[in-house]
């Protein structure tokens, strides 16, 4: 446990933080395997599709959440 006033700051914010990076790695996961399931299934492939998984991909490189050469 954190003694000091910092130190629980920190780990208060270092939750925070955790569950921010969790919900925009989720939200990046899910549109990828919405569009590789339906690439499996043959159906067409739009390009909003294609603009929404980069849309989430940058905003996770943005926010430091991915490195940025990944």
């Amino acid at each position: 446990m954190p003694i000091t006033k910092s130190a629980k700051k920190s780990a208060k914010r270092a939750l925070v933080l955790r569950q921010r990076n969790f919900d925009f790695k989720l939200r990046m996961k899910m549109a990828i395997k919405k569009f590789r399931k339906a690439i499996e299934k043959g159906e067409a492939v739009t390009q909003d599709q294609v603009s929404t998984i980069y849309k989430y991909i940058d905003k996770c490189v943005k926010v430091g959440v991915l490195k940025k050469k990944n």
